[in-house]
């Protein structure tokens, strides 16, 4: 085990997972006070749409460089744990989209 390699994946890991939550947290606290969404704001969209995908795109990838890390042995086994604040953050992350889309789909395309 290279200890510096391991040393640069833990900070990269740790890093990005907290920087990851940081944003997730405010996309989804921000879907949470501006909901029901009733007219269609091109940011509102950007933020819960555009956002969190891109969020939502980055959890796998960041999935497999733990993965890779765990394999590689970079990394001892307890680092496995950050799988599941990982997981939790995707669960409510993933309401966003499908919220703001279901909302519009509702008020703005229909009507009231």
């Amino acid at each position: 085990m290279d200890p510096e390699a391991s040393s640069s994946l833990k900070t990269l890991l740790i890093t990005t997972l907290t920087a990851w939550w940081a944003v997730g947290f405010f996309v989804v606290l921000e879907g949470a006070t501006d909901e029901p969404y009733t007219h269609f704001d091109a940011s509102d969209a950007l933020t819960q749409v555009g956002l969190a995908s891109g969020l939502l795109a980055l959890a796998p990838v960041w999935a497999a460089l733990l993965a890779w890390g765990l394999r590689r042995r970079l990394l001892s086994w307890a680092w496995g744990a950050l799988v599941a604040p990982l997981v939790i953050g995707v669960f409510y992350l993933s309401f966003s989209p499908l919220g703001y889309v279901s909302d519009v789909e509702r008020f703005v395309r229909s009507g009231p």
